[in-house]
């Protein structure tokens, strides 16, 4: 993605959370239905029109974590696992929202079949441009989760949507 600033006001890295109510999960996942692509490759193409729209790039790169434990032999060891995955697609032509979706999903499938090969060794192996400034192949990271709910253990009971411990259910 072009950078429009220079030098150290443009290092760095920057995070965005962005929460979305019920109403728009529900309404993700309904489109997602109707387009056969799950409620994660519904969010990465919107992010990825976006992108294409405030960049003028018709070719989006974007990255995604995932877990790294598709053996079960992986499943009972402790560590971690994690790789990225390069999702890039071609959203030239002027294609309408699910038409979007549709490159996206088909991305995400083919990189999913292959996220067993390392990002590490794809980078090495393209050998690209390096840019201090972020990462190589990838100039953005797109992870989609749902929020974790409330957690009990011995007693106690922690909720990240409040910030409250609670013990046996009254305020500590």
């Amino acid at each position: 993605l072009p950078d429009d600033r220079t030098g150290e006001e443009g290092a760095g890295t920057r995070v965005e959370v962005i929460e979305e109510s019920v109403r728009v999960s529900q309404a993700l996942r309904a489109i997602g239905t109707r387009l056969d692509a799950t409620p994660f490759m519904v969010r990465l193409a919107l992010l990825k029109a976006f992108l294409s729209r405030l960049c003028g790039q018709d070719d989006v790169r974007v990255g995604s974590p995932v877990s790294g434990r598709d053996r079960t032999e992986l499943e009972a060891l402790v560590g971690m696992f994690v790789n990225t995955l390069a999702l890039r697609t071609d959203v030239s032509g002027d294609p309408s929202f699910a038409g979007v979706v549709e490159r996206v999903r088909r991305t995400c499938l083919e990189a999913f079949a292959h996220q067993e090969h390392p990002y590490d060794r794809l980078v090495e192996r393209l050998n690209p441009a390096r840019d201090p400034r972020q990462a190589p192949l990838l100039p953005v990271l797109f992870a989609s989760g749902q929020a974790l709910g409330a957690v009990s253990a011995a007693g106690l009971t922690a909720d990240p949507q409040d910030s409250e411990i609670a013990n046996g259910g009254e305020a500590a």
